[in-house]
């Protein structure tokens, strides 16, 4: 092995016991932290010189002494007092965590060791307090858990037999609580969904269109959008307005910023002049369309652009009961994208992505788009197994609200995220992984020549548009809606003959 990359291999089997079968697996993940103790080097081929418990810089052979130690090998004794922590120095002090403290006098004969706590917010030396004295080599206070009032310095101050005084310092500054908890004490949970971030006091703080607390489930009332719900839309002739954006949502017949015009019905004498200047003209077009369509009789035309008519999906459609959603690893301005678990007919389960509309984008550009997504995945599935490069289609959820697009899991994300990985691992270990990225570029090219089979135009080829599968493969997918649900900020609204679509920005 030559990276330093979290390996991961992934076991499936059914097994039966005393009749019942039973779909099982398992994973395993290897995390390459560097050479075997002992060794250094690029290609850990030379020995360390470290003494006395020191650690061995993987790279360069450089020691770590422990405390009571100095020298190039740590084999020079040297007295001095230390302060070690428990977790490490490298972890972050959240409150409402346990943390030890313990002194250290290596090399010296102790005769007493105490402890000085000066709070955070008094600096005057009359107000230090003793918390712990003792006679002995070393000395712990444990913080079970840490309180935001045990901060500040802790001095660890030894006294030797022959007399001589020596002191360290420790600073506690626990101020932040763990991931996902807030509150005053840090024991409530966040849970935040959709985007949402933890603050230490106010809980949920939501993205735009939805209301701050609880786990950002609910979104603006009407009338009101932004952050927090803090705007209100100015949307006229009572029409709503994008939670997101504010962005006034027409209905038929209105238009303008704010939907303040509204076309003024014609009254029945206007509309029999119309009618009767309009019908002539249109008999006469009827005709002409009539003659051209008797002499192109027989003549059929192929449309190369991705506008499918409507297929039946029926032979597609999945069994509810037989997927199990998890939670949601996508959110987007037109949808989402839901990781689960779906039973296949050989009886294992697999890991899909399951993707659906936003109940407040149901609009019926977004319908389309959904619904041609759902066509072009099937069309290049004829083959059921379809093309190992394009991202493998498992079926859809039509029969119920929300309806899902059913597709495999990525599990290395998408290409240009595992790109900029790689560019990271290349700078420290110098390999540059040409062979696995000349295949990345193969397989996208492959399934370019599959889809050109097949009349299809994807218009958006680019990495954040392929994904890597668990075996290294490159996919392409986002074939319509999953552009909005995965970078919607790089996409423009324009309107092109009176329907709305979406264009790459670059």
């Amino acid at each position: 092995m030559w990276s330093t990359s979290i390996y991961e291999a992934q076991c499936d089997a059914i097994i039966t016991f005393y009749g019942t079968t039973v779909p099982m697996e398992f994973i395993f993940k290897y995390n390459i932290t560097g050479c075997p103790e002992g060794r250094y080097g690029l290609y850990c081929d030379n020995d360390c010189v470290c003494k006395n418990g020191a650690r061995c810089h993987g790279f360069n052979g450089a020691c770590e002494c422990r405390p009571g130690w100095r020298g190039r090998a740590c084999d020079v004794p040297w007295s001095e007092v230390v302060i070690v922590e428990t977790p490490g120095d490298s972890v972050v002090k959240y409150i409402d965590t346990n943390l030890t403290l313990t002194c250290l006098a290596p090399h010296i004969h102790v005769a007493n060791i105490s402890w000085l706590h000066q709070a955070e917010s008094n600096h005057n030396d009359t107000n230090l307090r003793i918390v712990e004295e003792a006679e002995m080599q070393n000395s712990s206070i444990n913080f079970q858990p840490i309180l935001e009032s045990a901060n500040g310095e802790y001095t660890c101050v030894v006294k030797a037999v022959d007399g001589g005084v020596m002191n360290t310092t420790f600073v506690l500054g626990a101020t932040k609580c763990s991931p996902n908890y807030y509150g005053e004490a840090c024991s409530q949970v966040c849970d935040c969904q959709y985007g949402g971030t933890c603050d230490r006091w106010e809980g949920c703080l939501c993205p735009p269109g939805r209301r701050h607390g609880d786990r950002c489930e609910h979104t603006c009332a009407p009338g009101t959008f932004g952050l927090n719900c803090s705007k209100n839309c100015d949307c006229q002739n009572q029409t709503s307005c994008d939670v997101v954006n504010g962005t006034c949502i027409c209905a038929e017949g209105q238009w303008g910023e704010a939907c303040e015009n509204v076309e003024s019905k014609p009254e029945n004498n206007q509309v029999v002049i119309l009618l009767t200047s309009v019908i002539p003209s249109i008999v006469i077009v009827g005709c002409i369309l009539i003659v051209t369509l008797v002499r192109r009789r027989g003549v059929h035309t192929k449309n190369t652009e991705v506008d499918i008519e409507m297929e039946t999906l029926s032979s597609w459609e999945l069994d509810k009961e037989d997927i199990h959603f998890e939670h949601m690893i996508g959110e987007g301005e037109f949808g989402h994208v839901v990781r689960g678990r779906l039973r296949v007919p050989e009886g294992y389960q697999v890991l899909v992505a399951a993707k659906s509309i936003r109940p407040d984008r149901m609009t019926a550009s977004v319908v389309r788009d959904f619904r041609r997504e759902m066509d072009i995945l099937a069309r290049i599935h004829e083959i059921k197994e379809g093309h190992p490069n394009v991202v493998k289609f498992y079926g859809v959820l039509t029969k119920s609200e929300p309806q899902y697009i059913v597709v495999e899991y990525a599990t290395n994300e998408e290409l240009r995220r595992y790109l900029w990985s790689l560019r990271e691992e290349c700078k420290v270990t110098g390999h540059r992984r040409l062979l696995e990225r000349l295949g990345f570029a193969s397989g996208v090219a492959s399934a370019l020549s599959e889809l050109a089979r097949l009349k299809i135009v994807h218009r958006d080829i680019a990495a954040r548009n392929v994904v890597i599968s668990d075996r290294k493969v490159a996919k392409i997918a986002d074939f319509g809606l999953s552009r909005d649900v995965y970078v919607s900020s790089a996409y423009e609204r324009t309107n092109q003959g009176g329907e709305e679509e979406l264009l790459p920005l670059k």
